[in-house]
């Protein structure tokens, strides 16, 4: 695994705390997911829809590049592959998980 700078961790860090907050009801694996029946009330707004990591940053208009840059370092892949890897675990598992990871082999 290759070291990041200290901004580098920093956003990493930023990252994680960020993603942690998005309730795990409102992540999916893929593309954007709407879900009439799913109405899922979290802090008193109805949930239709499903987001991955980056649809997440999307929405929440913060940059990807930085995180896209610290999983190729890291990982040599992208926020999209570690989102959707065929596994038993979330989407938001997947992305805290690898983010744990990074930030404590630093």
């Amino acid at each position: 695994m290759n070291k990041l700078s200290p901004d580098q961790i920093h956003a990493a860090k930023f990252y994680f705390n960020l993603f942690q907050n998005i309730p795990e009801e409102k992540w999916c694996k893929g593309a954007l997911v709407k879900k009439p029946s799913l109405e899922i009330l979290i802090d008193g707004e109805c949930v239709t829809e499903m987001r991955c990591a980056m649809g997440h940053l999307s929405n929440l208009v913060v940059p990807a590049d930085p995180l896209n840059t610290i999983f190729a370092l890291t990982c040599g892949t992208g926020i999209v592959a570690i989102n959707d890897e065929k596994n038993n675990k979330s989407a938001k598992q997947n992305i805290l998980g690898k983010l744990k990871e990074i930030i404590h082999a630093q």
